[in-house]
């Protein structure tokens, strides 16, 4: 016989983390065909690398101070800025500074 179990938060309330997952997604994909768009390629993953690291500094802080806590089974702001960190360390081992090095000198020399 199956037991319902009863909650007290709403399945469709707005808000917490996976709300600030899907924001964090969409900003991800916007920056990054905006980088890809106006920016020269070799420096679009060390940027990527360095928005993603700022944007798990900023989840980390919201989740340091945030009143939802975690739960088993349930996505955590926590799970957001290790997910945020893992990507932003995997775009900076894809990203060949060579390339890009040469690009900054030159726009330092301008």
């Amino acid at each position: 016989m199956p037991v319902e179990l009863t909650t007290s938060r709403s399945p469709t309330r707005w808000g917490g983390p996976k709300f600030t997952l899907a924001i964090v997604f969409v900003v991800g994909v916007v920056l990054f065909a905006a980088a890809m768009w106006f920016l020269p390629h070799p420096i679009v993953l060390p940027l990527f690398s360095v928005a993603a690291i700022v944007g798990a500094i900023i989840v980390a802080i919201v989740a340091w101070i945030s009143k939802h806590r975690e739960t088993a089974t349930d996505l955590s702001y926590w799970d957001v800025v290790g997910a945020m960190t893992m990507i932003g360390v995997c775009a900076a081992l894809l990203s060949d500074p060579e390339q890009a090095i040469p690009l900054l000198e030159q726009r330092q020399n301008k």
